[in-house]
Parts: structure tokens; sequence; C-alpha cells
């Protein structure tokens, strides 16, 4: 077949090396849920989609010319300059202020070289952006680390209500080929938030949880506090007492009635706290305040939730703050301190209330200010599945963008790329009614899988065939969620697996093989001597694939 047409599924970075390798008209489908990075500070004031890999992907789009010499070319390039420009992760933060207001305000370098009409179209978003900022002042948002192209598309998501509209306004504005699709896996304009389940029981809640976690450093002295009145811990904390007949505790809490869980109902707290819990918490936190070792804890505890991003769930010893999470639109919480800052909290009861020095090197959540390559340390438990959930917690069932079932009945190859197995491809799966459309697809005439040359910390020890398992046993248990699995054959879901001589992931072919699954070996001599995929390697592999 000549010239096949490609729907690629992949994270924002998986697949930009190899994007030019799937032929002129691709379409890709990334995730919404990453909540790392510059997403990260987005979501906490603002909410919605993340668009981070959606804006990765549109820049590494971009077409570029070696050596650029029409207007047009020097434009596109400085465009693309433009969208790319991230703001440094250190320093201080006024600095970082000073460098948005003079973009925003047409003055900064970065406009050099492109035409007053397009600069004043895209100025206009980040003047957008900016008015979010001042409606949501108290938030104080961060600019250390902030993708220029992530603020220019959550402006223009939010004056259109559309992240798809913002997508084409992208790539209109930066030349990029309207036949190339982006499609968001989850069309919405609400927060996509998933889970891991470990082999341990614990759970973990967001991406960065699962794929690198970050934590502040903390330290806790004790010390009187005479200078403040005494006032009841619940009072001084402001922590909620709810009662199960308010709408907290509503139908929506139901995950069999609201299994898109994208509706505009808004909880005033978002907790999965039963009254059970609620009455156990009390009683614990009662035990707590009669010793001065248990205030300790307690209000280590406390500062924990106010002041980390309180993504692990499962871990937290007292019951009383179990799943008392931030504000259900916008991960709301207290503004942390910067670089140091003093908490003394009151308790009364003629308890001494210990003073807490809480640091942080930037003052911002770490998840902001990480970056791809760092060291990761290892999951306390494999992975056992990734999973969507609704403000409360609790799992949901969401159906996949409309535009990413028509692909998959109009494109001829389906390609499960590389990447991150758990956090960026499978996010893409586990939706109602994907297998079947896949199994049932009239288009597709391969369906393959590029294995990753090494594991990483969502994959250890991981074999070939696990992942296959992993990408098969999704697509069966959420094809019908709410019922047995499904039992399609694993060819009508996966035909291929493409992997690089010389990789550190273990391929077993004979139990690959069993499940009917194709196997393709792309030689050092193809793919070079980094064992990563390239763009000739994945053209090579793909004409052996049909």
């Amino acid at each position: 077949m000549s010239n096949p047409s490609y729907l690629v599924v992949s994270g924002g970075t998986g697949a930009n090396s190899i994007a030019s390798a799937f032929g002129h008209s691709p379409a890709f489908v990334l995730p919404v849920s990453d909540d790392g990075g510059s997403s990260a500070e987005i979501l906490r004031c603002f909410g919605g989609p993340s668009i981070g890999d959606i804006r990765s992907r549109l820049v590494r789009l971009i077409p570029l010319a070696e050596n650029p010499s029409t207007e047009e070319e020097k434009e596109r390039l400085a465009i693309h300059s433009l969208m790319a420009h991230r703001f440094p992760p250190k320093g201080e933060e006024n600095k970082a202020r000073d460098l948005w207001m003079e973009i925003v305000e047409g003055r900064s370098f970065l406009w050099d070289g492109i035409r007053e009409d397009k600069k004043e179209c895209i100025r206009a978003f980040l003047v957008h952006f900016q008015t979010l900022c001042l409606r949501r002042a108290h938030k104080r948002f961060s600019f250390r680390n902030f993708s220029l192209g992530n603020g220019f598309l959550t402006g223009a998501r939010d004056l259109f209500s559309s992240l798809p509209s913002a997508i084409f306004l992208f790539k209109a504005i930066a030349g990029v080929d309207q036949t190339v699709a982006v499609i968001p896996v989850i069309n919405t304009n609400q927060t996509i938030t998933i889970a891991a389940h470990l082999k341990n029981g614990n759970t973990l809640v967001g991406q960065c949880s699962i794929s690198h976690p970050t934590s502040s450093k903390m330290v806790i002295t004790s010390c009187s506090s005479p200078s403040r009145t005494a006032t009841p811990l619940r009072d001084e904390l402001e922590i909620p007492t709810l009662d199960p007949n308010t709408e907290a505790y509503g139908d929506s809490l139901n995950p069999t009635d609201n299994r898109n869980g994208l509706s505009e109902e808004r909880s005033p707290f978002e907790t999965n706290i039963h009254q059970e819990r609620k009455v156990e918490g009390e009683r614990n936190m009662s035990l707590c305040l009669s010793t001065e070792e248990g205030v300790k804890k307690l209000v280590e505890e406390v500062v924990r939730w106010k002041f980390s991003d309180g993504k692990s769930i499962g871990q937290e010893r007292l019951n009383g703050l179990n799943g008392l999470r931030r504000d259900s639109r916008t991960f709301d919480t207290h503004v942390p301190p910067s670089p140091i800052e003093r908490v003394t909290i009151s308790v009364g009861g003629g308890i001494e209330a210990p003073e807490l020095v809480i640091t942080e090197e930037e003052g911002l959540d770490d998840n902001v200010g990480y970056m791809k390559g760092e060291k990761e340390n290892p999951l306390e438990a494999p992975v056992e599945r990734v999973y969507y959930i609704n403000l409360y917690g609790q799992e949901i069932y969401p159906e996949p963008n409309p535009d990413f079932l028509s692909a998959i009945n109009q494109r001829d190859i389906l390609v499960y790329s590389c990447g991150s197995l758990w956090t960026s491809i499978i996010p893409c799966l586990a939706l109602r009614g994907l297998g079947m459309a896949i199994a049932t697809s009239s288009s597709l005439k391969a369906k393959v899988l590029l294995l990753n040359s090494k594991n990483d910390r969502e994959t250890p020890h991981y074999k070939a065939s696990d992942y296959v398992k992993t990408i098969l046993t999704t697509l069966r248990t959420y094809d019908r969620p709410t019922r047995s699995p499904s039992t399609w054959e694993a060819g009508r879901l996966l035909t291929h697996l493409v992997y690089l001589v010389g990789g550190e992931v273990e391929v077993d072919r004979d139990e690959i093989e069993e499940m009917g699954v194709k196997l393709v070996c792309v030689p050092r001599e193809i793919h070079g001597k980094d064992n990563m995929f390239t763009v000739e390697a994945v053209e090579w592999a793909m004409s052996r694939c049909l």
C-alpha cells in the first residue's frame, strides 16, 4: 500500500522525534490528564483539561525550513520560538512576571519577525490569559517554568470554550498543515484526572504521582505561641464538617449514574468521605489533640494536605483528613510559602502549638518545576491498572472524543507509540467502547505497537509480552466497563509489535506469537547505535507491517 494514513496514539514527547515518519496527514491522539510541569500551575489556578502534551505536539508540527530565506519561513520560525518559549524554572517570581509583561505588552524580542497582524492575534489570547490571572489573583499564578504555548492555548480554550477550536487556531496561525489532525482523547472543558491502583492496594492520584512524584522538604520544630489566641483546631484549619444530607453526598457520587463524570456540578468540598469515616475521623482527631506528640503528627498531616500537591491517597494517617482534596475545578489550595515561612497553629486545650518551619526551594508545587529526564525513584509496587476518577475520587468511564472514533474508521494503520505506557498510552485506551471500535474498524489494516527500548519507573522489569497484555486488558476491560470484559481476540486489537535490536526490554517471542501478534525486528543498521526509534526506523518497520 502506497501512502497509508496513520492514527497515532502517544504522549506529548514520546513520538515527537518520529512525528514526520507518519506521512503527510497523520492523526495524533493525545491525553489530557498530564498534571506536571507548566500544566500543573494552569490546572491549579484555572482548571480545565491539560494542554501540555497537545502544545508539545503542535509546536513539533510547525514546518520549519533548514535555511529560512522567505518572509513566510522566517515568520514560522519566529512563531515556533515564541510558542516553544519556556520561562526559567528557577529565580525570582518578580523577574518572571516582568518577562511575561514584556511579552503581553508586545515589547519582547520574541515578537521579532512576526507580522503585525499575527502578532496582535496571538497577543490577544495572551492578554486574555493575563485577564484570567487577574480574575483569580488570590491564587498568585506563578510564571516560573511557564510555557507561552500553554498560555496561548489556555487563553483560546477559555475564550472559545472549546479545546478543538483552540487547536485549530494554533494550527492556522503557526502554518501547521490543516490535514494533520491533533485530537484530544476526551473532548471536554473539565479537569481530567487519572489514578493508578498498585498491586499492594495503594492508589496514586494524578499523572505526576504515578510517573515522577516530587515532595517538598518539611522540618517541624516545637515552640510556644503566646502571641496568638488559642482557637479550636477545626476552626483554625477551616476543616469542614460535612452533612451526609448535603449535595456533596448526592446522587452524583454514584459512578453508574454519572459515567462520564464531566458534569458542571461543583461540590463545595471535594471529598469521598462517608458518614462512618467522618465519625471515625473526628474520634481520631480527638485522640490526636490529647497529647503534644499527637498534635505534632496532626499538624504535619494538615500541612502536608495544605502545602503539598496532595496526590497520594492511601498513605494519609488520619481518616478525618483523608480525601479532603482541593477545589474541584482548579485544584485550589493554600498558597505555598515562599521561600521559607513559619506557620504557628494554636490548638487550645492547654497544649502549646508546634511551630512549623516549611522550606521549599522555590515555594511552588514541585511538579511545576519537574523536567523530563530527572532522576526518578521506583514505585512502591507495580501498577495494576490506571483509570479515570471524578471530583469525588470515584472511578468513571469517559467516552472517547468522536473525532478519535471517526479516525479509527478512516485510517489505515493504528500505532500505539513508544512512550510512558501507563500515563501516556493507557489513558488514551481506557475509554468506553474503544475496544469495539478498533476491533470492528473496516479501514484499519494494521495495529502496531512500537516497543520502548528500555523500561521506566512505570514499567520496571516488564517484558514485551507485559506491554502487549496491558494494552489488550485495558481495551477489553473498558470496552464495556459495567459488564463482563469483552473477549476480542488479540489480533483484532493489536497485530504487530515492532522492537529494536539492542533494546533493553526482553522480547519473549514465543509468548507474543502464541497470542497471535506478529513481531517486526528493526536491525541496528536501520535504527542506529542509540537504540532509539528514528524516522527511518519507523518508516522501515511500517512498510513491513502491511
